[in-house]
């Protein structure tokens, strides 16, 4: 999707490294949900200006807050 909507995005190259660190994180035995809100906070505001991609970090989010606590 990064790559379909990469025009309407202020800085196509960070917001394509972004999703990296919410994804490494999850990779971790324990993912820290903290990090990973921190991340997918950051994330959003690089995808605000396209709602789809709004919408699906969105979605991401709400299924990191599903993950045990640690």
């Amino acid at each position: 999707m990064l790559q379909e909507h990469r025009e309407a995005l202020a800085d196509p190259e960070a917001t394509g490294r972004e999703p990296r660190r919410p994804r490494e994180e999850l990779d971790e035995e324990e993912p820290r949900p903290t990090v990973l809100r921190r991340a997918l906070d950051r994330l959003t505001a690089f995808v605000q200006p396209v709602d789809p991609l709004v919408t699906a970090v969105g979605r991401l989010a709400q299924s990191v807050r599903g993950l045990p606590p640690p």
